[in-house]
């Protein structure tokens, strides 16, 4: 992630975030770059309820699938 967010200016871009297990990373860069479009994308449906939860947690729209 920190190489991620070093490499990248905050101007938009979309990002896949593919085995997002809870979402760590995906609300992470959600959080740093708010302008850039977050789909994360786990095959664990239990994992995306977590992350779901994870991301009103913390206020942070990022497309689940």
């Amino acid at each position: 992630m920190e190489l991620c967010l070093k490499e990248n200016s905050e101007e938009p871009k979309t990002v896949v975030d593919v085995g997002t297990g809870t979402g760590a990373i995906a609300l992470s860069l959600k959080k740093d770059r708010p302008n850039w479009q977050i789909t994360a994308i786990d095959i664990s449906e239990e994992a995306l309820k977590i992350a779901e939860k994870n991301a009103e947690g913390l206020n942070a729209k990022v497309t689940f699938i």
